[in-house]
Parts: C-alpha cells; structure tokens; sequence
C-alpha cells in the first residue's frame, strides 16, 4: 500500500473500562483532575487495550498504523521521575500532556492575551524540563513516548478570537508559537538537537475531514512547493504555518519588521497575521511531528487525511528526513 513503511500512526478515545496497567505502576497514578498549580498530566501508553469496537484494526496495521489506549494519571511532582522509572520497568510508555491553563486561562492564557504562545510554552516547558521527571541528564527519560501540547486547539482558539470564522487561523498561529516557545525551553536548559528529542503532537479532531470543499480545486493537488493550496485540510495549514524562517535570518532593513513575533502587530486582525518564529520550527516540525486522531476516525478517513497531506509535502524520504508517524488514540480519564 501506499503507505507501507511510511506513516506509523497511533489512534485515542473516550471510552472508560477499568484498567490496571500494572497496578497503576506502583501506586503513583493519581485519579481525579489536574490541578492548576500541576504542570502536566501523564498518559499511560497501552497497545492491548482498548478498542473494543474497532474491527479494522489489523487493515490499520497494515499501513504501520498503532493503536495506543491512554489511561490518564495525575502524578506529585515530586513523583514524576520514580512514575516514568517504574513504567519504563513495566513495559509502559508515557505521554505527557501540558496543563490546558497554559494556553485558555482567562486573562493568562496565551489563547486569552492574543495567540502569541511562545513565552507562555518556554517558561512552563522549562520548569517542566527542570524538575528532575521527563528529562534529566541532558535527554528525555526513555518512557516518554511523544509530548501531547495541546487537544482541540480549534475549539479553544473560538472562546477567544474577535472575527467570524477566525478560530482555525487563530489556533494554529498558537500551535506554531508554542512550539517555538517549546523550542526556546529545550534550548534554555541545554537539550541535544541530535538525535532527534521526542516528539510532539497536537490533537486537531477536525484533521478526519481532509480537504473538505475545496479538495478538488486546482491547487489542491500541488504540492506545496509548486503552488499548492491547503484548502480546508487542518494539517496542510498547519505546515503552512510552520512554513516560516526565524527572524534573525531576515532582512530586517524596514525599521517595523520584528525578530518574533506576529506580523502585521497584535493590533492587527489575527486573519491576516503571520507568525516569525524565533527558532528553525520547520525543520523541527518535519522531524518530531506526530499525527493523531481520535479513536472514532475511520480507516477510510484516516487514509484519506494522510494521503492529501503526503501529496502536498515535500518527499520526505528522498530528502532525508525520518518517516512520518502518526497515532490513533483512545482516552481513559480525565483530561487536564
């Protein structure tokens, strides 16, 4: 198939059946909501749960899709290294997931006071780096499967944008700012760019839709590099946003031009803003990108969203760059 090889992709869901994954790895997964002061939650990576309903899982296979169930943990923060330990040790792997307060708390959120994420994400992804749990001794603890950024930015972005219609561009100028922001910690605290840190994902219920009305307009069937529109396929805008050099590789020769940050000015309308980011995202973003959808997503809907966003993509492996991944993903808990 075409995707033999290719993607490797994960899938989530909101099911809730009792599971023990072992014994809640010693006793150090907590129940209940994450709590404001808590940076991150924890979600216990399992590939023999879940999924009860889903009779194309081999087909999903079969193109190197994975099937992962989450069980959401709340871990002390004095915990968190012993909890990765003790899943490491019992075959587990962990996604942690950033606290949502980051980005939608009212007048502190970065999706509250304008989109602009990158200071927000740096300094709560530093304090997170620094204590002792998901990194430590210069790299990521071994349990770690992927960082979870943030799910449904769209939905959030909504509460918050001023214009019809703004919520899609507004939430992805946060993602691609917050992953600059991301960047900026990893830095911060002294993480190696080689071999490639962890991955990181962000969960868009919307990407099953594919390119939606405009799928079948010319420029929807160019690749990126040869005119190619994203149409109202999630991912591809995505990639678009990321699309951008840092600032400080800029010709900065018109006094009101800016190093990061949004351009035209906040003030302006976020329709029509670009983000300049601070770091190389792009490069980033090719190499540490996870694809995730939610459990309920088809085959035939998770084939379709790939393929258009393969198409649009440079040739990933001709120029390099490691295979794609992507997750499907089932949800067991709260959410923080």
């Amino acid at each position: 198939t075409f995707l033999a090889g290719l993607w490797s992709l994960s899938v989530v869901s909101a099911l809730s059946p009792q599971v023990d994954l072992p014994y809640r790895v010693g006793g150090l997964c907590g129940d209940g909501p994450l709590q404001s002061s808590q940076l991150a939650s924890y979600w216990l990576v399992s590939m023999w749960h879940g999924f009860e309903d889903r009779t194309d899982l081999n087909e999903l296979r079969e193109i190197g899709v994975r099937s992962l169930f989450l069980h959401h943990c709340v871990v002390d923060d004095s915990q968190i290294k012993a909890f990765l330990d003790q899943a490491w040790k019992s075959g587990l792997k962990v996604i942690p997931e950033l606290n949502s307060r980051f980005f939608i708390e009212p007048a502190a959120g970065c999706f509250a006071t304008g989109f602009d994420c990158y200071d927000n994400l740096r300094a709560a992804y530093r304090q997170l780096l620094e204590q002792d749990g998901i990194f430590f001794q210069g790299g990521y603890h071994p349990a770690v499967e992927a960082i979870m950024m943030m799910r449904d930015p769209v939905s959030a972005a909504a509460s918050f944008c001023r214009s019809p219609g703004c919520e899609v561009k507004a939430a992805l100028l946060g993602v691609a700012s917050a992953w600059d922001g991301l960047l900026g910690a990893e830095e911060d605290v002294g993480c190696p760019r080689t071999p490639t840190p962890v991955r990181i994902t962000v969960l868009f219920p919307s990407a099953t839709a594919g390119g939606g009305e405009t799928a079948m307009t010319h420029c929807f069937r160019h690749k990126a590099s040869h005119g190619g529109c994203a149409g109202t396929h999630i991912l591809r805008s995505l990639y678009l946003r990321m699309f951008e050099s840092p600032g400080w590789m800029r010709n900065l020769d018109q006094p009101d031009l800016t190093r990061r940050g949004f351009w035209p000015p906040p003030n302006a309308d976020v329709q029509e803003a670009t983000y300049v980011p601070n770091n190389q995202i792009l490069e980033s973003f090719l190499t540490r990108w996870v694809h995730s959808f939610e459990s309920g997503s088809t085959y035939e809907e998770v084939v379709k969203s790939l393929r258009q966003y393969q198409e649009f993509l440079p040739d990933l492996e001709s120029d390099g760059m490691p295979q794609l991944t992507t997750m499907l993903l089932e949800f067991n808990g709260t959410s923080s």
